[in-house]
């Protein structure tokens, strides 16, 4: 099952995506107007069973994208996840990477589908990172990492937007710019993806591959990350998880690779729906 965030006639909303038809879900059940709701009320399967008996409501064509989870609790992501990434932002990795590190976004700095992604008037150094991202579906506290999986809701792709010049001052700096973290399109379930260890991913720059390379290759896996991150802090349904990216950044470059105005990412993993975005630059206050 695939589901998405989208704005139509004016509103906010949530539904169901089969192929290039969309169901809309918001309102079905009491209580239940976005897709946060309905991870929170664990709705899932009853809306899975009410949108296979109704027709559509609207084409792709007619919705606005807003990013899968436009407001997450907690949006955590995971940080040097591949060796590769490791040795091209010279960062020491043993043979065991130590624990998972990670770092916490905003959700101001969410983006949707077929948005723009913004190059800050403060910077010339937007990179790129396509990532794997989680969706928390139930809440997870000391979980080990043999049952992680099972708190799950599903997947979604993610580009984790890195201002390189700030993030040499302070990590949260250079992640939290507004709009540098394309989120979506759609949330695939994860009993469509039994294991997300197997997945190829592809981040392409105006069609030329820049990331090439396969969720089998993290240093950490998704189910560790989960674990690990849930002996720190709750995670709750809605929270968003980013798995961390592979080698083939812009700054791991020589020349380094800025996004610029005009250019389009396209992050490509397994079966999920591709996210594609335009880059433009942050418009003058």
């Amino acid at each position: 099952m695939r589901l998405a965030s989208f704005r139509v006639a004016g509103r906010e909303a949530f539904g169901l995506v089969r192929g290039r038809e969309v169901v809309l879900l918001t309102g079905l059940l009491p209580g239940i107007d976005c897709l946060a709701d309905a991870l929170r009320a664990q709705a899932l399967p009853e809306l899975a069973g009410i949108a296979a008996r109704r027709t559509a409501d609207y084409d792709r064509d007619e919705l606005d994208w807003l990013p899968v989870l436009p407001r997450p609790g907690k949006l955590v992501c995971m940080g040097m996840n591949y060796r590769a990434h490791r040795h091209e932002m010279r960062e020491a990795v043993g043979e065991d990477a130590g624990v998972p590190t990670f770092f916490l976004r905003g959700p101001h700095a969410l983006l949707a589908h077929d948005d723009s992604m913004l190059v800050p008037r403060v910077s010339r150094q937007l990179d790129f990172e396509g990532e794997l991202a989680v969706v928390i579906g139930r809440p997870a506290r000391h979980v080990s990492a043999g049952q992680a999986l099972q708190y799950v809701a599903g997947y979604t792709a993610f580009i984790d937007g890195s201002v390189r010049d700030y993030q040499r001052q302070s990590t949260g700096a250079g992640k939290n710019f507004e709009a540098t973290a394309p989120l979506g399109p759609t949330l695939t379930t994860a009993d469509e993806i039994p294991d997300p260890q197997g997945l190829a991913l592809v981040t392409t720059l105006n069609g030329a591959a820049m990331q090439d390379a396969s969720t089998a290759q993290m240093l950490h896996s998704v189910a560790v990350c989960i674990s690990y991150v849930s002996s720190i802090m709750t995670l709750q349904p809605g929270d968003v998880l980013a798995t961390g990216s592979p080698g083939g950044a812009g700054a791991g470059r020589n020349p380094p690779v800025w996004l610029r105005p005009g250019d389009r990412l396209e992050l490509t993993i397994g079966p999920l729906d591709p996210l594609c975005v335009q880059v433009a630059a942050e418009a003058a206050p």
